[in-house]
């Protein structure tokens, strides 16, 4: 879930090819419930910067994610909203 989320926080900066990770770290803190509870994934971008360029005449919007990778982050809390994991991810 952590390599989902960080590539979709990716995507969701206008980046649809996100790449390969390249570190994924994962920290588990509390339980995250019982066989049908439900967990929630807040995932972020940490890592991106809006830079417009000059192509010949023409102004193109360009997104960069720290020149080369992106670093996202994820949290995931319990049905109680407790922090039950938090992970971090690098593409």
């Amino acid at each position: 879930m952590v390599d989902l989320g960080g590539s979709l926080a990716v995507a969701s900066q206008g980046l649809h090819a996100t790449g390969v990770s390249t570190d994924m770290n994962i920290t588990y803190l509390n339980s995250g419930g019982k066989v049908g509870d439900t967990l929630k994934a807040v995932a972020t971008c940490d890592k991106c910067e809006f830079l417009p360029r000059v192509r010949g005449v023409l102004l193109v919007n360009d997104w960069t994610v720290g020149k080369t990778l992106a670093y996202t982050s994820i949290q995931f809390t319990n049905a109680k909203g407790q922090l039950a994991a938090r992970g971090s991810h690098t593409k």
